[in-house]
């Protein structure tokens, strides 16, 4: 049976690590964008969540 992937919870919440699938998976989730947008904002800005927030318009808190 396949794990649900919707329980993934990244290691490091402070930091965005596109390496691992289901990391891209978890924040393109929470920050409401594509998999491409996520990748050019780390490649912006950083690896920092809140950086990327920022860089995306969407400065929300995670929930």
């Amino acid at each position: 049976m396949p794990q649900d992937q919707s329980s993934h919870m990244p290691a490091d919440r402070t930091r965005i690590n596109l390496n691992d699938e289901k990391d891209v998976r978890y924040w393109c989730d929470t920050l409401n964008c594509r998999p491409d947008e996520l990748r050019v904002a780390v490649n912006s800005v950083g690896e920092s969540v809140s950086d990327v927030r920022i860089y995306l318009g969407t400065d929300r808190k995670l929930v």
